[in-house]
């Protein structure tokens, strides 16, 4: 596709209205607002995402704790300029520390400080359980909690992705990025299905379904969803509502042009559905020069360049980050 530049604007890209939250717990007042950042596969900028959301959300006045819990790879220290932190989670296991603010590592920003690593625990292929992780986090005096999962690819991290406050999906509107999304959404999906198929206590039912799949004309797990109602219309309408009540936001990076951004707009579109998941476009991130300047310098955007589209992209969703809408519109209801 022809980069055209005067088609390439998503800075007030009309992505405000942010529908209810997740089926989450409500917290108290002042708990950390704990948001999980995922992709697909590598590449999609996800790393350099958290780490400006991190600095943006640090200088607003906000303690933050930015968390790289990326299996492999954990590269946040050097978006934030400073060495590879010494002592990680694992430490924990190993005995070097007794809990988790002994490994926090001071950055360069005041109220911004970096974990790395994360504390996994057996994990069943049924239902997503509530990592223990994330309730340790929430111990400690910060406002926000951004968690770097990196691409997600075990049960483990889909749990960590659904239990969170807000789950963040980066992608780029390249084939590889956009099919590797639908992959993670599918697994997240079916990790999902699963706690609430136990939770309502629908099995039977869910295996009458699949044997009658053919006849019914069952293609999309959302059409699952439909055929289970036909047996059991208040167990249907008990498990869509609690599926329904999850939402996702997606964040487009690299977006070269309008026509590129949209592909968000179309796979929110087939992901709805397919699978019935509510999703919606937190922001769209141009291709910018100014991206690649800022980590060769292991600077935040806005320091390399403050009037940089990239930069004023990524501090809209800080802002939509901060607001009232996005954080306190959610369920009270347990999952």
């Amino acid at each position: 596709m022809a980069e055209n530049p005067s088609e390439n604007d998503h800075t007030t890209e009309a992505t405000d209205a942010l529908p209810v939250a997740q089926a989450r717990a409500k917290p108290p007042l002042n708990e950390p607002f704990l948001l999980a950042l995922a992709s697909g596969k590598g590449g999609t900028g996800q790393t350099m995402i958290a780490a400006n959301l991190g600095v943006y959300l640090a200088q607003s006045g906000k303690r933050v704790l930015l968390v790289d819990a990326k299996r492999w790879g954990r590269n946040l220290h050097t978006f934030l300029g400073i060495p590879c932190p010494v002592l990680t989670v694992e430490a924990l296991r190993e005995g070097e520390a007794k809990q988790l603010d002994e490994i926090f590592v001071p950055t360069p920003y005041e109220k911004l400080k970096l974990l790395s690593g994360i504390q996994e625990t057996p994990i069943s292929a049924g239902e997503a359980v509530r990592p223990p992780f994330l309730d340790e986090l929430k111990r400690y005096p910060f406002d926000y909690i951004l968690l770097d999962l990196g691409s997600v690819n075990s049960f483990g991290m889909l749990d960590h992705l659904i239990w969170s406050d807000r789950s963040l999906l980066v992608s780029v509107p390249e084939p590889t990025a956009v099919e590797s999304t639908y992959e993670l959404l599918r697994s997240l999906y079916y990790r999902l299905f699963k706690t609430v198929e136990r939770a309502e206590e629908t099995g039977a039912i869910v295996e009458k379904a699949m044997m009658n799949a053919k006849d019914l004309g069952i293609r999309t797990p959302r059409e699952l969803v439909s055929a289970i109602r036909f047996f059991e219309p208040d167990a249907g309408d008990r498990m869509a509502k609690r599926i329904e009540k999850f939402h996702m936001h997606l964040i487009l990076n690299q977006a070269r042009s309008n026509a590129e951004g949209e592909i968000g707009q179309g796979m929110i579109s087939v992901c709805q559905r397919y699978f019935g998941i509510r999703i919606s476009v937190l922001g769209i991130i141009d291709h910018d020069s100014a991206v690649p300047a800022s980590i060769r310098q292991r600077k935040p955007l806005h320091l390399v360049q403050k009037d940089a589209k990239a930069t004023k992209q990524i501090e809209q969703i800080a802002h939509k980050l901060q607001s009232q809408d996005f954080k306190d519109k959610r369920e009270e209801t347990e999952r």
